[in-house]
């Protein structure tokens, strides 16, 4: 954060104000100009006692002061980066062709390679996560993933096998050069983070798992966004 008062030009302000006011009743300074409503104000008290003419001099201090309460300025923090991550690249094939895709993800997680061929009843074989896995199958990690660490499903399926086949509506652009929908939902206990994206007749799925609520994963849910920002399909 940053602090910006102005604290200089306002002290100079009411000290200027100050000016205009002698304690020992004498008159003000011939150098210092006055302004028709400070001349005026002053000529209205001209003759009250010292006690008056203190309090004045108290209200101008105390005006001065409030108008140098200072002004917080959120400075924003660092854009979020992936310059620094590391990239993964396969492909999926069915009877319709292959669709190669990459994507990138942070570093220290954890890549677990599954199968390349795309038929229902074989997703969520591929998963990237920030947590390493126990055995040899890592499907469901429900029962030693811990909160604070998400788990990445990808997949990809022909659009035409899909319930709402390769046309469906409300699409917007997710990644580079490809759109798609995407959804966030608390499910039994999780955050579940899907996107579909649709490219060359294949809708192309990550789903990402965290424990807890997504207002308590709002700090996870980004770095997905930002990996999915990472996705090319092709």
């Amino acid at each position: 954060m940053l602090w910006i008062g102005g604290y200089g030009p306002r002290f100079q302000a009411f000290f200027a104000a100050l000016s205009f006011l002698r304690f020992d009743g004498e008159s003000r300074p011939t150098y210092l100009p006055l302004t028709q409503a400070v001349g005026q104000f002053l000529a209205n008290h001209r003759n009250e006692p010292m006690k008056t003419k203190m309090t004045i001099a108290i209200l101008f201090v105390a005006i001065g002061l409030a108008s140098c309460a200072p002004t917080e300025i959120a400075v924003p923090t660092s854009a979020f980066t992936s310059n620094n991550w590391q990239e993964y690249s396969s492909e999926f094939t069915s009877a319709i062709g292959t669709i190669h895709y990459s994507i990138r993800y942070p570093p220290d997680w954890y890549v677990y390679p599954g199968s390349t061929k795309s038929e229902p009843g074989l997703e969520a074989q591929t998963y990237i996560q920030d947590f390493e896995r126990i055995g040899e199958v890592g499907g469901d990690t429900a029962g030693y993933q811990v909160a604070g660490t998400v788990r990445l499903e990808i997949y990809a399926l022909p659009c035409a096998k899909t319930e709402e086949g390769c046309d469906p509506t409300g699409l917007s652009i997710l990644a580079p050069n490809l759109s798609g929908v995407k959804n966030i939902e608390g499910r039994s206990g999780w955050t579940v983070w899907t996107v579909f994206l649709y490219k060359n007749d294949y809708r192309f799925s990550l789903e990402g798992y965290i424990l807890g609520t997504p207002e308590d994963n709002d700090d996870l849910l980004k770095v997905l966004d930002e990996i999915l920002s990472t996705v090319v399909v092709k």
